[in-house]
């Protein structure tokens, strides 16, 4: 009686818990680089472009990683756009 009341509780205390809160993954980014309104106006900058947007005529954003396009409402000028991956 006493091995199976031990057998109980071992099981009981193994096999009966809740399972332990696994860490949830982080959520997917959005982009591994997200072309922002910032990012774009300091790229612009960093290649002699200009910070206001419109007045830019090329956009060089090759290599940069960005999964899509967006955020480009403001550059209306624009002539060249070199989006390579």
């Amino acid at each position: 009686m006493l091995t199976c009341l031990l057998r109980h509780l071992l099981f009981v205390t193994t096999f009966a818990r809740p399972p332990a809160a696994t860490p949830r993954p982080p959520p997917p980014r959005a982009m591994a680089n997200e072309m922002t309104k910032e990012l774009l106006k300091a790229h612009c900058k960093e290649q002699g472009g200009y910070t206001t947007a419109s007045l830019n005529d090329k956009l060089f954003l090759h290599f940069k990683g960005f999964d899509r396009i967006q955020n480009l409402e403001e550059y209306t000028a624009r002539i060249v756009l070199f989006p390579r991956c």
